[in-house]
């Protein structure tokens, strides 16, 4: 058998064999691709992590809001009694009650300032900042009524009513105050996207 009829009987052979080598090769390829696509984090993966993550940074929020919260609420609820005994006419009971509502309004800007001392997520920064204006506020109309009381200015009984009813207000107000945050809190929590109103 001659060299060149050798190779014609050799070619159908080798023509397969190539086929074979280039069939693994493409297999083996897709191998590698499925693998390394394997390893790439998917954006679901990566969203619920940070989901998680912001769920947990409310969390921790809210922890630090409430005993905040909570010290707002007992001194609202103290601001009757300042003016409870409060005569008609200026004499030691103004001057009790000057000194209950100093120290009241002492309070109040102890707690503004712990408040506004967090760092709340951005959903609820204009909320946070919402009641910390009204801690302020109050603070000052709690100061004002108790200088008023110390200078013993009282002309009509009318004063002694109009004292007690304004104290009455700023309570009111002061009472929503807390509860207003920590609703707005517990709000983003259940609901991530909504936007809290202040």
């Amino acid at each position: 058998m001659t060299a060149r009829h050798k190779a014609k009987r050799a070619g159908p052979r080798l023509a397969a064999a190539l086929v074979v080598v280039a069939a693994v090769a493409v297999l083996a390829g897709c191998g590698t691709k499925a693998s390394s696509s394997a390893a790439t984090p998917s954006p679901t993966a990566s969203k619920s992590q940070g989901s998680l993550a912001a769920t947990a940074a409310l969390a921790g929020y809210l922890g630090h809001v409430k005993p905040i919260a909570t010290q707002l609420a007992a001194t609202a609820a103290s601001l009757p009694g300042a003016v409870k005994g409060l005569a008609t006419k200026p004499n030691a009971t103004w001057t009790a009650s000057a000194a209950y509502l100093q120290a009241i309004s002492l309070q109040l800007s102890s707690q503004a300032k712990s408040l506004a001392a967090l760092t709340p997520p951005t959903a609820l920064r204009s909320v946070q900042d919402a009641v910390v204006n009204g801690i302020e506020a109050t603070q000052k109309a709690v100061a004002k009524t108790a200088a008023t009381l110390k200078k013993g200015v009282a002309k009509t009984a009318a004063t002694k009513a109009q004292i007690q009813a304004q104290v009455a207000t700023l309570q009111g107000k002061l009472s929503q105050l807390p509860q207003q945050l920590i609703s707005a809190v517990e709000g983003v929590i259940a609901s991530p996207n909504s936007t809290p109103t202040p």
